[in-house]
């Protein structure tokens, strides 16, 4: 049974990969016939069905269309707000709304164009991008909701300090919001994206995904080998493409469900937050 939520976005996925190696061949000595996705299930109630087989064209048409949608959503500047603590976090909303949706058409664009060449480590890293930005984008959302419910301004202000500002790569006043919690919050909700992100990440690194697996084409038992950056001819739908889709179409629904909470949050601010400089 699909999960559902009081979020309002209804998908529930539900897939894997499955790779084999052929009978008589060797682990050692194979190159990986990985084959085809195959969608347990994907339900949705955004109109079409997301486990319908698409080509790798069809699929570039579809993610162009989704990133397109985030971007109209962009702004180049934000005017000018009052110096109180009421402006202040409304303020920090905008901009991580802002930031999360820069981020995400950016990676999405490059990982797009990386497909459309046939690059497949290139566009699996940044489609690992995008379902990581995806995650925290989910979290936060899902956070803000709770926070705004029980008028606790601080914590929504801690947390947009969190996303905004974080980094853990020194000693810093704010720390970052951690991916992997992020991954598992969006995993309770569509069950599947940890085990594609966790396969996403195999091409992060110079091991069997992200190196042999993907460069190399070995033929018969003499160990003819091809290289190139995709010399098995794979389709880049089943390799991730499929992958970066969903990712952005649950990054479209999440974005869509932030703009109408957002007269709550501006509510909660005008009755709870103080319209003074902040302390």
């Amino acid at each position: 049974k699909p999960p559902s939520g009081s979020e309002g976005v209804e998908i529930a996925a539900h897939y894997r990969h499955e790779r084999s190696i052929p009978d008589g061949q060797s682990a050692q000595g194979a190159t990986p016939q990985w084959g085809a996705w195959k969608p347990r299930f994907f339900t949705t109630s955004l109109g079409f069905a997301v486990a319908e087989k698409r080509t790798d064209q069809q699929l570039s048409s579809e993610i162009r269309d989704l990133i397109r949608s985030l971007q109209l959503k962009l702004v180049s500047r934000l005017d000018g707000i009052e110096n109180t603590a009421q402006q202040r976090l409304l303020r920090l909303y905008d901009v991580w709304r802002q930031v999360i949706l820069r981020r995400t058409t950016d990676t999405a664009d490059g990982a797009l164009s990386f497909f459309e060449q046939q690059r497949l480590v290139p566009a699996c890293i940044l489609t690992r991008s995008v379902v990581e930005t995806t995650a925290v984008q989910y979290y936060v959302h899902k956070k803000l909701i709770l926070h705004t419910e029980e008028a606790d301004h601080q914590s929504i202000h801690k947390l947009f300090m969190s996303a905004v500002f974080g980094r853990k790569d020194q000693d810093w006043r704010q720390t970052p919001i951690q991916v992997l919690t992020a991954m598992d919050h969006l995993d309770k909700k569509f069950p599947g994206f940890r085990s594609e992100y966790d396969r996403l990440c195999e091409y992060v690194h110079p091991n069997l995904a992200g190196g042999y697996g993907t460069y190399v084409r070995r033929e018969d038992d003499h160990f003819v080998s091809y290289f190139g950056n995709n010399p098995q001819g794979l389709e880049m739908g089943p390799w991730g493409q499929m992958e970066l889709s969903i990712a952005l179409t649950v990054a479209n629904e999440i974005d869509h469900q932030l703009c109408l909470f957002h007269p709550q949050l501006v509510s909660m601010a005008e009755q709870h937050v103080p319209n003074t400089p902040p302390n």
